[in-house]
């Protein structure tokens, strides 16, 4: 038994105490609608999933884009104002001739 037990340190007065029932027995418990559990927990799921599934989508995109920027010689850039486009590959400047 703990110290806060011991003290009657218990939540227990927060809820009031339940009402007794008036007949004898408790009533029958409503069935469960398992279609309802079903499809609320297919929500849930997707409701979380779908997001991250997108974001993942979207990285792996740019991630080839990039790739194949690296790969011609470019560089990839980050947005600007005036470009609208997510990544965008700047060549790579050309070499300079020496005098």
């Amino acid at each position: 038994m703990g110290l806060a037990q011991s003290l009657g340190l218990t939540l227990a007065f927060l809820a009031p105490l339940p009402r007794e029932w008036p007949g004898p027995g408790r009533p029958d418990l409503p069935r469960v609608n398992w279609w309802i559990v079903g499809l609320t927990a297919w929500f849930l799921i997707a409701l979380t999933c779908m997001p991250l599934s997108l974001a993942l989508a979207e990285h792996w995109a740019l991630q080839r884009i990039g790739a194949h920027c690296r790969a011609s010689g470019g560089r990839v850039a980050l947005v600007t104002a005036e470009d609208r486009r997510a990544y965008r590959c700047e060549p790579a400047p050309a070499p300079r001739a020496s005098p």
